[in-house]
């Protein structure tokens, strides 16, 4: 996401397509602080903008829940990464 962030700030136009591209980009690498910030600095959120945000925010809530569940049995901790 680096280079792509780097293509994006050197572009002279951002469209809605860019826009969403970074976000939805953030949300596949798993960095939703990024992609939340990202979206909120979009002039402009379409409806591709807002599906990778609430896609985003519920494989977070689904990452939470199996967090907790390893914890409650067993006392077993996993790493999960989102790709």
């Amino acid at each position: 996401m680096g280079e792509a962030r780097r293509l994006f700030s050197a572009m002279p136009e951002k469209n809605c397509v860019s826009w969403s591209a970074m976000v939805s980009g953030y949300v596949a690498c798993g960095d939703l602080d990024s992609a939340v910030e990202c979206f909120y600095a979009a002039p402009v959120r379409s409806v591709i903008t807002w599906t990778a945000m609430i896609t985003g925010q519920n494989n977070a809530i689904e990452l939470k829940g199996m967090l907790f569940y390893s914890k409650s049995n067993g006392g077993m901790v996993f790493t999960l990464k989102l790709i």
